[in-house]
């Protein structure tokens, strides 16, 4: 099994390469009113609006101060309308 490995908060952490579509910068990411405090918003990739989820929320990492620049990355198969966002450390 292929892996992505990244860090939040100094822990490392893998996620399995076939449930990620694609990484890239995060862009800019649109708020939604009224969404759970894990949903940082929405953002626009390859055309589609993509809801981008708090990674470090989901896990109990505490947040930082973002040191560079972010990342996304989106979800393959039929969880391609979402992406985690993971801030440089």
């Amino acid at each position: 099994m292929d892996l992505l490995y990244f860090q939040l908060g100094g822990a490392p952490y893998a996620i399995a390469l076939e449930t990620i579509a694609d990484v890239a910068p995060a862009g800019l990411i649109h708020s939604v009113p009224l969404s759970p405090p894990a949903v940082l918003g929405l953002a626009e990739r390859r055309g589609r609006a993509i809801a981008v989820i708090d990674l470090r929320l989901l896990l109990n990492e505490p947040t930082a101060e973002p040191s560079g620049a972010a990342h996304v990355m989106r979800l393959a198969g039929p969880l391609a309308g979402a992406a985690f966002f993971v801030p440089a450390e």
